[in-house]
């Protein structure tokens, strides 16, 4: 926003004289993202290449207000990992496999890249391994205009890994997948404590090689905040693979949980609710748990991780405000 923003004092001043509420709403925008040096350089920035003086008095002014009435934000982010997470529990492709064996891990990382390219116009091939996943991830995320925009792109994308067959009827709704939609109306429906189990039980088997080693459980109710299914179960990841090598918590919101709950919730019929532990990089799936709007609240206010490739960046360019 900084570079998009300043980056020409005169395309800034023509801000000002036509939208002068927009402009004070675009720089209190500044406020997510400032910090004592952050400050300097964009006071030294106008001071430097500012040709009209009379623009810089008045963000200089602004600044000065937004630094009086704004604590300073650290400019490192407070998530850390434990220190003393357990190692066996992180996954090496070379030791580890799911209980399918390494091929069809390796079948469904295939496939689920080429999901991931397509949805962002690259080559697969381009993306080696797991770390070129993870590249693609990133770039789904970075091309996202809005939070919306990419829970969106990234829903598609799991759509996309099954077929249109049988062909949904013509009263579907729109987006409808043909596998998908006959699941929700002869299996979701029908047989809600099957379906659970069936797909907890598909993604404990299936998803090993993404997200790392899982274990299946029946789920406590008293743990959850809305009413579950009697037939719930839990599906336990010790160290998330997926979020570890991501380093970011906006993308494991906005690429994994979000669009994951829709997913089960609209597409399969099946309710579940995705806990993250950003500090013991865990994760759990409770299958026949709805996602509360608290829980929607609480994933975008998650701090972000000392070591994310953006440094924030990311979270601060969704803001609606920018």
């Amino acid at each position: 926003f900084f570079f998009c923003f300043v980056w020409q004092s005169e395309e800034a001043l023509s801000v000002w004289r036509r939208e002068p509420a927009e402009f004070i709403h675009k720089l209190a925008c500044l406020e997510g993202f400032l910090t004592e040096r952050s400050l300097s350089v964009l006071l030294l920035y106008f001071k430097i290449f500012s040709r009209a003086g009379a623009m810089f008095r008045l963000l200089n002014v602004f600044i000065l207000i937004i630094q009086y009435v704004t604590p300073l934000r650290p400019s490192i982010h407070p998530i850390t990992p434990a220190s003393n997470l357990d190692p066996t529990a992180k996954w090496d492709p070379q030791r580890d496999s799911g209980p399918l064996g390494a091929n069809i891990d390796r079948f469904c990382e295939a496939k689920f890249k080429y999901a991931l390219a397509t949805s962002v116009l690259e080559d697969p091939s381009s993306y080696p391994g797991y770390e070129g996943l993870m590249d693609l991830a990133h770039k789904v995320h970075a091309t996202g205009l809005t939070r919306d925009s990419i829970v969106s792109k990234s829903r598609l994308t799991l759509q996309s890994l099954f077929p249109n067959f049988p062909p949904p009827p013509p009263s579907a709704p729109p987006s409808s997948v043909g596998l998908l939609y006959w699941f929700r109306v002869l299996f979701a429906g029908p047989f809600p404590a099957f379906s659970l189990q069936l797909l907890a039980h598909t993604t404990h088997l299936l998803s090993q090689w993404l997200m790392g080693s899982s274990s299946l459980s029946p789920l406590p109710t008293e743990s959850t905040p809305s009413p579950p299914h009697e037939a719930g179960a839990v599906l336990e990841i010790k160290r998330c693979r997926y979020l570890e090598a991501a380093s970011c918590a906006s993308v494991c919101v906005n690429t994994c949980k979000l669009p994951t709950q829709e997913f089960f919730a609209e597409d399969m019929g099946v309710p579940v609710r995705i806990v993250p532990d950003y500090e013991t990089l865990g994760c759990r799936f409770e299958f026949g748990v709805r996602a509360t709007e608290e829980d929607e609240v609480e994933a975008g206010n998650v701090k972000c991780f000392d070591a994310c490739r953006s440094k924030g960046g990311e979270r601060e360019r969704l803001k609606k405000c920018m």
